[in-house]
């Protein structure tokens, strides 16, 4: 039994028209998805000028068992409305290694006259995801795609396109928790303490449920509030700035986020905690190491820390306006915009 599928609306920043622009976009998504995921996200990208559609292959699987990826690609691929279509892909080898390949057509009147893909080698080490044989490369040329793609998007007879609704936003995804320090417990009073009380609750919510959203937690006298925040149609910082304003500025607040840095020369997963309290900034980082016999998962190892100094004036969290985060959580949670 198959289940109608939409396509997640995803807001796009670049240039759909700047080919170099758009495969250096392509390339920094997809080598991401390597390094954190440990492989590319199989998945159909539909480009227009402001946004992009994009269907995961995996869910449209789970919901619709049978649809056919070659007979959806041609459903797709010939929309008009759509000015760059784009398949990502993993490729198995014969000696056992994995590439990663970003394929896009060139339509016209429905039907395809040029080709171009990007691919890339990697390998799971320790890990983490790592491109191989210096990153990506590029072929490109005209008229139908060459192999693997044109067996690959040539569909079988009797195979169908996936069952398709119109495309929409991903469900926001807000939790919150909130009670009172601890008798006897101490405040921190500085944004570096900040940073330090914010790096226990990152590991214990590493502990208790894994880290993958967006986490804000602050500090209001004695009440500390922690955030998680996902799939908001809203910049984090306005995120932050409703979140403070929301019953009073709060003494202090920081987020805390897993991203991809460069450390002793090598992509590490990190946890960057940036914390805000009288008027100045601090960072912390903690570096993620994968746990044994799991790789898949992580475990805390060393932290940094290093102050950041004045915050500039309208560029700060607390007390400065959000643009229109109180309209998009309001509307999630229940809660008015602030006053």
């Amino acid at each position: 039994m198959s289940t109608p599928v939409a396509p997640e609306r995803r807001p796009l920043s670049i240039d759909v028209n700047d080919d170099d622009e758009v495969r250096r976009w392509l390339a920094q998504m997809v080598s991401e998805q390597i390094m954190t995921r440990r492989e590319p996200v199989p998945a159909i990208h539909l480009l227009k000028d402001d946004h992009e559609e994009v269907l995961d292959w995996t869910r449209v699987r789970q919901s619709d068992p049978d649809a056919d990826l070659a007979a959806t690609w041609a459903v797709v691929a010939a929309r008009r409305d759509i000015d760059r279509r784009v398949l990502v892909v993993r490729l198995e080898h014969p000696d056992g290694t994995s590439e990663a390949c970003m394929f896009e057509e060139t339509w016209e009147d429905g039907e395809p006259t040029a080709w171009w893909f990007g691919h890339c080698r990697y390998a799971v080490v320790d890990g983490i995801g790592r491109l191989l044989d210096g990153g990506w490369h590029q072929n490109a040329g005209e008229g139908r795609a060459p192999e693997p793609f044109a067996s690959m998007l040539t569909p079988a007879p009797g195979a169908r396109a996936a069952r398709l609704i119109p495309a929409r936003a991903p469900e926001a995804q807000v939790w919150m928790q909130t009670d009172e320090v601890a008798v006897g417990a101490r405040l921190p009073t500085t944004a570096m303490e900040m940073t330090e009380q914010t790096q226990a609750v990152v590991i214990g919510s590493l502990e208790r449920q894994g880290f993958k959203h967006l986490l804000d937690f602050l500090i209001r006298g004695r009440t500390w509030e922690k955030w998680l925040l996902g799939d908001l149609a809203t910049a984090g910082d306005d995120m932050v700035r409703w979140i403070c304003g929301r019953l009073g500025q709060p003494d202090g607040v920081a987020t805390a986020e897993a991203v991809l840095a460069q450390v002793d020369g090598k992509p590490e997963r990190v946890v960057r905690i940036v914390a805000e309290m009288g008027g100045r900034r601090a960072e912390r980082a903690i570096i993620m190491l994968p746990k044994p016999g799991k790789p898949e998962d992580v475990v805390p190892g060393r932290w940094m820390a290093r102050e950041l100094g004045p915050v500039a004036d309208g560029e700060g969290w607390i007390g400065v306006e959000p643009v229109r985060a109180g309209q998009v959580i309001a509307t999630v949670l229940g809660y008015g915009t602030p006053k």
